[in-house]
Parts: structure tokens; sequence; C-alpha cells
């Protein structure tokens, strides 16, 4: 059975799906990351520029199915943390069955872009930015918890300015 299923998605092209019930806090999928690209002018112009993702260290991967459909939403269901060498998605919440995976996009990010939403939640933004300060604060403060620890470090002084108190 697979965990994470491909198809047609309401917010944006394929999205990824659940392929069974998720609980909340359960490993979804370990990311694979090893396909490293070595000058990102020379790929395939099949190849969309959200397919790309850039670390800290300048490392530019390719992300390959299923986590390269997993879509944006302002509410999602999903959240990516480093675990050792490994970028893993987790489930925020319960997920069920056939359910379409998000995660958002700003969460743990610091890069400077900006993307239309359309995910279509009740608490939609409109515009997703790339840094996660540039959300609006109490967005910022929803998602603290699921900053990856290694944001958390880079940005210990920022959050602790944000929620008035040092507290990682």
């Amino acid at each position: 059975m697979d965990c994470v299923i491909i198809k047609k998605s309401h917010i944006d092209g394929l999205g990824a799906f659940a392929g069974k019930e998720f609980a909340k806090g359960e490993l979804i999928l370990e990311i694979d990351y090893s396909d490293v690209v070595d000058d990102p002018n020379h790929l395939d112009p099949s190849v969309k520029p959200e397919h790309l993702e850039t670390f800290l260290d300048g490392t530019v991967i390719l992300m390959h199915a299923p986590e390269v459909y997993i879509n944006h939403s302002c509410e999602p269901n999903s959240y990516l943390r480093t675990i050792g060498e490994s970028w893993c998605v987790y489930a925020m919440r319960a997920i069920k069955k056939g359910e379409e995976l998000t995660h958002h996009y700003s969460v743990s990010n610091f890069q400077n872009w900006n993307m239309k939403c359309r995910c279509g939640s009740a608490n939609c933004l409109g515009i997703v930015p790339g840094d996660f300060f540039r959300l609006p604060i109490n967005i910022q403060l929803q998602f603290i918890p699921w900053l990856d620890d290694w944001y958390q470090e880079m940005h210990r002084e920022r959050l602790a300015a944000l929620i008035g108190e040092q507290v990682f």
C-alpha cells in the first residue's frame, strides 16, 4: 500500500494525498534530497523552479515525487522537520485517508519570494511570503511550534522578541 498517492489537486495541479490514515505526529515520509543540482541553469526546461530547494549552505536539490507535490495551505496538515541527516514530513494533526497533504511554505523559510495562494482555506492569506517573518504576527505566533529546530536556533533572538520572552 502506498502511504502517499499523487493525483489531481483542487489546490494546484497535482497533489500528494494520504494513502492511509496518519495520527498526529506520525511520520508521513522521508524526503530524498540526494539529487544535488550543480548548476540549475543546465536543467531540462521542463523542470519547474518550485521543484528546486536551496539549503542554508547554498546546496540546491531537485525535489522528486511525492514530496514535490505537497501543495501549500494556509491551514496545513503537515510540517517539515530535520532529523539527523534526513528531512521528514510529519502529520500536524490526524489526517484521513484520501486527504490532500499540505504544508505552509513560509514556515522555516527565509527566502525573498511571494506566491499567489490557491489553497482556498477559510484563513487564506492570498499571498504567501517566502520568509516566515513577513507573515502577519498572529500567524507567526501560531506556527512557532512547527518551526524546524535549526530555524529556531538561527532566529532565536527574533523569535524571543516576537513572543516577548526567552524560551528557546
